[in-house]
């Protein structure tokens, strides 16, 4: 049996193999043709995502790096002044209507990130040595810069092919 979805104006309509699983991949294939990840409409979501997803990463690993917990609690217990740097940065982009995916709210992220994540840690008695703070320096900066990057050069080589045509 065949599962047919109907797409937006002017494509092609979806075709698939019945079943859950087909159902389920139509799903997805009409999800994508209407989202863009070049969208400006899904810049916050994208960003937002993105950023918490790099503190979650960064504290898990190193947790797991010290062998201590690296369940739910303990990631929390590390990432959370993190996550208040980066919610601070976020919401300072917002104000100064800073593309949240350019290079410039990466670096403002970052920096203020490691900023109120070391001096939270430090008010409240946490670990603050000069090795951590080089190293959330070095990583937190790779993977905030790094993925806005990667989607900026996705989003380039996308508009190239545009042109090309």
């Amino acid at each position: 049996m065949i599962t047919t979805m109907s797409s937006a104006a002017g494509e092609a309509p979806i075709t698939a193999a019945s079943g859950p699983l087909a159902t389920l991949k139509l799903v997805l294939i009409r999800v994508g043709r209407t989202v863009s990840w070049n969208s400006r409409r899904n810049a916050w979501p994208i960003a937002v995502v993105a950023d918490v997803l790099v503190v979650l990463v960064f504290a898990a690993v190193g947790r797991s790096n010290h062998h201590e917990s690296a369940g739910a609690a303990g990631v929390w217990h590390t990432a959370w002044p993190f996550l208040l740097g980066t919610a601070i940065a976020l919401a300072l982009s917002a104000v100064t209507r800073t593309d949240p995916l350019s290079l410039r709210a990466g670096v403002r992220v970052w920096l203020w990130t490691v900023v109120i994540g070391m001096v939270v840690r430090a008010s409240l008695g946490e670990g603050t040595a000069l090795s951590f703070i080089v190293v959330a320096l070095i990583v937190l900066g790779a993977l905030f810069l790094g993925w806005r990057l990667a989607l900026g050069w996705q989003r380039w080589r996308s508009r190239l092919r545009i042109f090309s045509r």
